[in-house]
């Protein structure tokens, strides 16, 4: 895989871990249902770009 490559692919766990971290935070409150569904397309795109190029 080159550099550039796994580059974005470092920058999209990073995502998903900040979902995942906002997720567990507001477990216990009313989360923002459309920022949370922004960001897991914005990964999911990401994701199928990267997955294009492999």
């Amino acid at each position: 895989m080159p550099n550039r490559q796994v580059e974005q692919s470092i920058k999209l766990g990073a995502n998903v871990n900040q979902i995942a971290k906002y997720c567990n935070q507001h477990q216990h409150e009313n989360p923002d249902y459309d920022a949370l569904g922004r960001n897991i397309n914005a990964v999911r795109e990401r994701l199928n770009e990267i997955w294009e190029k492999i």
